[in-house]
């Protein structure tokens, strides 16, 4: 519920914020080649200065939509425009409250094995280049938790604590996710500092992306942080997820969001 409370209020936030931008530019007259930079730069500025930074792009379209598809009067456009999202970001709402509600451990099984795969595709360029080569890796983590924090206050004021229970598990689960990532860039960022060869690390890096076998040897200089990476990859792949042993049902409701 929260969740599509949250999305739909920044719909409309971002809407009105650039609908607002664009529709300001029309009544000043300014030409659309110059009107429409200047609105989307301004409606994205204005939504992080509201503290609206996750409607930006929402802003930045509605403030190009009404300059670029006028209906009637420059007001009518964003009259058109508020309209529609309003629409859209109530069904959106009515659906996640319905039906995500009830279905949370199955929506953020999916969604945790779709940043998994994500985390260990990025893995070998990681350890090789560093943090930038695993930046999307941990905006989907940073997105994943973000969601998963929303679930876990509605949970509480549920007092739905079985899902709860799950939900804090996978949220976790996530945050080993971005902390291998953060040690395979610790590699990467080693790599790079002592200049080690992309052959010396080759072996390695197949390695990472297909852990079997016994692990091939690094350069002396990176036998620590490699270490690390190796501890956190095998205790994520072999199904860890916890510091502490969960519940059996627990468990069991964390394996089947891995299959």
């Amino acid at each position: 519920m929260l969740i599509g409370l949250r999305r739909a209020t920044t719909q409309l936030s971002g809407s009105i914020i650039g609908g607002v931008v664009g529709v300001a530019l029309l009544y000043f007259g300014a030409p659309m080649f110059i009107g429409v930079p200047i609105a989307v730069a301004g409606s994205i500025w204005l939504s992080f200065a509201f503290g609206l930074g996750t409607g930006h792009q929402v802003a930045a379209f509605s403030a190009i939509l009404v300059q670029v598809l006028p209906a009637g009067t420059p007001a009518d456009a964003l009259e058109l425009r508020l309209l529609a999202v309003s629409v859209a970001a109530v069904s959106g709402f009515v659906v996640n409250v319905v039906v995500s509600g009830m279905a949370y451990g199955e929506i953020f099984g999916r969604r945790l094995r779709a940043v998994e795969a994500r985390v260990f595709a990025l893995l070998p360029g990681a350890a090789r280049r560093g943090p930038e080569a695993a930046q999307s890796g941990f905006a989907a983590i940073a997105q994943l938790q973000e969601e998963l924090s929303l679930a876990l206050e509605e949970l509480r004021w549920r007092q739905n604590w079985e899902k709860l229970r799950l939900i804090e598990r996978i949220w976790w689960r996530a945050g080993r996710l971005r902390h291998l990532l953060h040690v395979a860039s610790e590699v990467g960022y080693m790599a790079r500092a002592t200049s080690t060869s992309d052959e010396a690390l080759a072996p390695f890096l197949s390695w990472i992306a297909r852990p079997e076998g016994q692990r091939p040897d690094v350069p002396p200089m990176l036998e620590g942080p490699a270490q690390r990476l190796v501890s956190e990859l095998l205790a994520l792949a072999s199904g860890v997820a916890s510091a502490t042993r969960p519940t059996p049902a627990v468990d069991a409701n964390v394996d089947e969001t891995r299959r």
